[in-house]
């Protein structure tokens, strides 16, 4: 990311409060690499990915970095896998119940414009969402992603490697798949992905008649100090207004 030295001077000027708030809270172990990438940024140097597939706006040096984890390496993953049933249960009540909808469901949006839609939604997914409070250091965004039959998303690469990409199959048959910086997934209800989203991906709906619903969340790279989350937590809202 090559940014303008108005830029680079706005960004600092809402960065450097918060930063040496950080920096006298934690041990300085905690927030070395967090103090060398926030330079590199203010001062407009990116970093850029030795992953010809991975090309985020701002890459966080430091973080381990492939496409795709191990779900039995995240100890919240089996509690979303034994509870598929309820899910699909709680996502077809809401579909019975507002027979217009289309798109995607939002339950969890830290830069919604929209609260009343999230509330309303979130009477109808009480176990989804008391399952998402297990999640250690949830992110920014859950939702019920839909991709139409015959349809697929735009390649897409996430503008920071941040955080990490939970991808839980709710309904969906053996014609969806996705794929992750040139890796082909197949989808099945229940069985998840955790992909790192600052690498291309695509998701791709073969069927002729299911919408394909999945539960989508993000959250913090697990190589993240306490320290960088918080600083990030408050600092990605300012910039982002």
């Amino acid at each position: 990311m090559s940014i303008s030295d108005e830029h680079a001077r706005q960004a600092e000027t809402i960065i450097k409060p918060i930063l040496e708030n950080i920096t006298s809270s934690y041990p300085s172990k905690e927030t070395e690499r967090l103090v060398y990438n926030v330079k590199n940024y203010t001062q407009g140097a990116p970093q850029k990915s030795i992953h010809s597939q991975q090309s985020p706006d701002f890459l966080y040096e430091g973080l381990s970095s492939k496409p795709v984890y191990r779900c039995e390496d995240f100890s919240f993953s089996s509690i979303f896998q034994s509870n598929t049933t309820t899910y699909k249960t709680e996502l077809n009540n809401y579909l019975s119940q507002q027979p217009q909808q289309k798109g995607d469901i939002h339950l969890v949006n830290q830069f919604a414009t929209n609260t009343d839609e999230l509330s309303f939604n979130r009477e109808y997914f009480s176990k989804t969402l008391s399952d998402l409070k297990a999640v250690s250091n949830l992110g920014e965004i859950a939702l019920f992603a839909s991709l139409d039959p015959l349809d697929c998303t735009d390649l897409y690469c996430a503008p920071s490697n941040l955080r990490l990409l939970y991808i839980f199959p709710v309904v969906c048959s053996r014609k969806n798949q996705l794929t992750v910086a040139c890796q082909k997934f197949q989808l099945n209800e229940g069985r998840p992905l955790i992909i790192d989203p600052s690498f291309y991906h695509q998701a791709i709906n073969d069927d002729n008649n299911i919408v394909r619903y999945c539960l989508l969340f993000d959250f913090w790279h697990p190589d993240l100090t306490q320290a960088e989350i918080e600083f990030f937590k408050e600092v990605g809202p300012k910039l982002v207004n």
